[in-house]
C-alpha cells in the first residue's frame, strides 16, 4: 500500500499528546548509527552546497563528524541529550520542521514506527531530498510504501553494515 504524504503528517501532527508523553519517558540516548570514512567523504561530495539536517539526531555524532568534514549541518531532536557531541542541537521533532529544497535531510538508523514515514514525507513534500540510512531488513517497512523515487546508494555506510538510500520527489 502506498502512503499518501499528506494524511500521513496531518496525522502524525495530530498525536501531540503522545509527543508529549515520549519526551517524557525519553531514554538516555546511545548512539546507533556510526558512520564510516566513506559515507562521510560521499555526503561531503554530494551535499557540499547543501545544509545537512540529520533528524533525530540524538548524540549528534554524524552532525559533528559532517561539520569537521567542511559541511553545514545541524541535528534536530525532540529532546536533545544534554551529553550530546554539539551542543546547539535544535529541540524540535523532525517531522514539525520547515524543510526547504536547498536542505538535505538525514534519517540514519531510526527507530521504528510512523515517525520515518512523516519526517522523510515532510522533508520530500517540501523539496528536501532525504537520505536514508538504515538495516537492509528495515527497507520494506521504511521505504517501500513511501510514493517516491528511492535510489540505492551503497552498502556498508556504518560500523553495522547500513545501507543508504536516497528519496526525492518523483520527476
Amino acid at each position: 500500500m502506498t502512503l499518501k504524504p499528506a494524511a500521513v503528517i496531518e496525522d502524525y501532527v495530530r498525536r501531540s499528546i503522545r509527543l508529549m508523553a515520549f519526551q517524557n519517558s525519553m531514554p538516555t540516548w546511545s548512539v546507533f548509527f556510526e558512520p564510516r570514512p566513506e559515507f562521510i567523504e560521499w555526503c561531503a561530495a554530494t551535499f557540499d552546497k547543501s545544509t545537512c539536517i540529520d533528524c533525530g539526531c540524538g548524540k549528534g555524532l554524524l552532525v559533528s563528524l559532517l561539520r569537521h568534514r567542511g559541511l553545514d549541518a545541524f541535528g534536530l531532536d525532540i529532546c536533545p541529550p544534554t551529553d550530546a557531541f554539539v551542543d546547539d542541537v535544535l529541540a524540535i521533532d523532525a517531522p514539525l520542521f520547515a524543510y526547504s529544497a536547498h536542505m538535505t535531510a538525514f534519517v540514519c538508523r531510526p527507530c521504528r514506527g510512523e515517525w520515518i514515514h512523516a519526517t522523510i514525507m515532510r522533508a520530500v513534500e517540501s523539496g528536501c531530498p532525504v537520505v536514508y540510512v538504515g538495516k537492509q531488513s528495515h527497507y520494506a517497512s521504511d521505504l517501500e510504501p513511501l510514493p517516491y523515487k528511492i535510489e540505492h546508494v551503497m552498502d556498508g555506510a556504518g560500523a553495522d553494515g547500513e545501507s543508504v538510500w536516497l528519496v526525492t520527489k518523483n520527476a
